[in-house]
């Protein structure tokens, strides 16, 4: 069950003033904080969470953010969990109290495999991203991006990673602006696959989308179809 910010009541912690004590006005975190605007991330995870049963749900916003940081520095989950539990500065950027304890890392491990997929996170990172340097607050080589995607971006694209890249942002569009297809979107291919698999996944993501796509109005998601296509 995932709740809105309105149902969300912030603590009257007395240690509150620890942040303005400890935390300076320079600091990365607090600057991030105080200029990135995080509310992206519940519009786009809500799908992804019962509205009205079980138990109530860790702040997704939360759980993007304990992500960004975990790109942001590089630290494994158990790493991230247990620096978060004791530097102040990540609690405060994760909008909780000096005293409060963090998750468990298993939290964050669910959160990653069952409710968010690899599209929408890249996109979050991205928009997050995108907001840091627009306002020069990170530097483009603050974030460590994945050796895989360094290598694809220095080297020729095979047709198999060509169709794979243009499927992949066919599902970051309808992600973005047409988020009910992505219900209809058939199971992905490993990595590992090869071409043949690679085409038959690409013929079926587009006969199961094409009612939806052709009604959906938006003529991004209906280039990219068409540029499949015609691959």
């Amino acid at each position: 069950m995932l709740k809105d910010h309105s149902q969300l009541q912030l603590s009257l912690s007395p240690y509150q003033g620890l942040y303005d004590a400890i935390i300076p006005a320079d600091h990365l975190l607090r600057r991030i904080k105080e200029n990135i605007d995080f509310s992206f991330v519940n519009p786009m995870l809500r799908k992804q969470y019962c509205e009205n049963f079980g138990r109530p749900a860790k702040e997704p916003e939360m759980m993007f953010k304990l992500l960004f940081l975990k790109k942001l520095y590089d630290l494994s989950d158990e790493a991230l969990i247990s620096s978060a539990q004791t530097d102040m500065a990540f609690k405060f950027f994760l909008d909780l109290e000096p005293e409060a304890k963090m998750i468990d890392p298993s939290l964050l491990t669910k959160f990653r495999k069952t409710r968010i997929t690899e599209d929408i996170l890249e996109e979050m990172l991205k928009e997050t991203i995108q907001q840091a340097l627009d306002k020069k607050l990170i530097k483009s080589g603050t974030i460590i991006v994945d050796s895989t995607h360094t290598l694809a971006s220095v080297r020729a694209k095979s047709p198999t990673q060509i169709l794979r890249d243009m499927s992949k942002q066919l599902r970051k569009e309808i992600y973005k602006t047409a988020f009910e297809l992505s219900e209809l979107f058939p199971e992905k291919p490993s990595l590992e696959a090869g071409l043949d698999e690679e085409i038959a996944y690409t013929k079926e993501l587009l006969q199961t989308l094409e009612e939806g796509i052709e009604t959906c109005g938006n003529k991004k998601i209906r280039k990219l179809s068409q540029e499949m296509k015609n691959y």
